[in-house]
């Protein structure tokens, strides 16, 4: 992001004097956008295990995948149900030290899956697949 424009001006002697000059508008620009990436990150740490408790389990979350709706509940009983059109999931999930494990026991990801979650802000949250869930309420 960095540019540094060379500029040749014509003196009155007829010679060309090089002057280089930085784009300080660009360096600007670029302190920004570090600062807000940086800060950004540095807020959106994982949920706690009392957070996910309070802020996700027996809440209905909503997110897309590959254009469908799909919606989750992860209930405080430890199951977990996961329904989209044409395919459904069942489950049970338990906390580990860093988020929730889920061991999906009907659905077309079977087996053990680990992840965490980061509050987005408002009732949108990013599990660290990416996917960005909404809390229905």
């Amino acid at each position: 992001m960095l540019v540094i424009t060379h500029l040749f001006i014509s003196n009155q002697g007829g010679r060309r004097k090089k002057v280089k000059r930085m784009n300080t508008f660009c360096w600007r620009l670029s302190t920004i956008l570090l600062s807000v990436t940086f800060a950004s990150s540095a807020s959106a740490t994982s949920l706690s295990k009392d957070q996910i408790s309070h802020e996700i389990i027996d809440k209905p979350l909503t997110t897309t995948r590959m254009g469908m709706t799909v919606r989750i509940l992860y209930r405080g009983d430890g199951s977990v149900r996961i329904v989209a059109p044409f395919i459904s999931g069942l489950g049970a999930w338990s906390y580990s030290e860093t988020g929730i494990c889920m061991v999906m026991e009907t659905g077309p990801r079977l087996g053990e899956n680990c992840i965490t979650f980061k509050h987005l802000g408002g009732r949108e949250y990013r599990n660290s697949e990416g996917m960005t869930l909404t809390v229905e309420e």
